[in-house]
């Protein structure tokens, strides 16, 4: 679906208002361009303590204890890899 941008609109399409995008300016297809050039064996998963949050039996998102706010922190000064060394217990390493 990734490679194939009329297709990947279609599915975004069909998915309606179920599916939140914020682009920062770029387009989903742009985006979904973009992730063709990852390379899955070099990325890092952060696993973050949080539950579901629903109101009136509607899933709102992810409901993120305080103790997360360090990790968004070095997310907006870019500097997730030192706070990543330095709390390794969020790193979730697959094998």
């Amino acid at each position: 679906m990734i490679g194939d941008p009329a297709k990947l609109l279609r599915v975004t399409g069909a998915v309606g208002d179920s599916l939140t995008f914020v682009g920062g300016g770029r387009g989903i297809a742009d985006w979904a361009q973009a992730l063709k050039v990852l390379r899955i064996k070099d990325m890092t998963g952060v696993g973050l303590p949080g539950s579901a949050l629903f109101e009136g039996g509607l899933y709102q998102g992810e409901q993120l204890p305080g103790t997360v706010g360090p990790f968004f922190a070095a997310v907006g000064q870019d500097r997730v890899a030192a706070y990543l060394r330095a709390n390794p217990g969020v790193v979730s390493v697959d094998r």
